[in-house]
């Protein structure tokens, strides 16, 4: 198959594979734009009636760090369940005395989040990263740099 050229002299494949390229990549970066805004929205109804660990309303820049956001689109509920448990486990702040309901405060924490996520409309999805969110400002846990870095962190 000859390939064939416009009245340029330039190769129409080539021209095509570049449009491909230029708009797959611009698809993609406004997918990635649009999912980051619903997440925002997500971390807002999420945030919405809770405090920072040092007190008062949690400032948007905090809560819409990049860090932060890119932990609520990345993580799924396994990976982030257990970074959650580790966390706090590594902290030495949470104490395991278990309550009436023979449950560990760890335990407590994540249902509690994971229940207010699912009442508030916020898909599972969204949910772990959220948890981890909660952990970092609201009880004042550090979430290493590795699993998320706020720009925002205490370290």
């Amino acid at each position: 198959m000859d390939e064939e050229y416009d009245d340029e002299g330039d190769s129409l494949l080539e021209s095509q594979e570049s449009e491909v390229e230029e708009y797959g990549i611009s698809a993609l970066y406004s997918l990635n734009k649009s999912v980051d805004g619903v997440a925002k929205e997500y971390i807002d109804i999420f945030f919405a009636d809770k405090e920072w660990y040092v007190g008062g309303e949690i400032p948007t820049a905090v809560l819409h760090a990049p860090g932060f956001v890119q932990m609520v689109m990345e993580y799924d509920i396994a990976q982030g369940v257990d970074a959650a448990y580790d966390v706090m486990e590594k902290s030495g702040q949470i104490e395991y005395d278990k309550d009436e309901d023979n449950v560990s405060p760890d335990v407590r924490i994540v249902i509690d989040c994971l229940k207010q996520a699912s009442d508030r409309g916020i898909p599972k999805c969204f949910a772990a990263g959220l948890i981890l969110m909660y952990i970092d400002i609201c009880l004042g846990i550090k979430v290493p740099k590795p699993l998320a870095y706020s720009g925002f962190g205490r370290g």
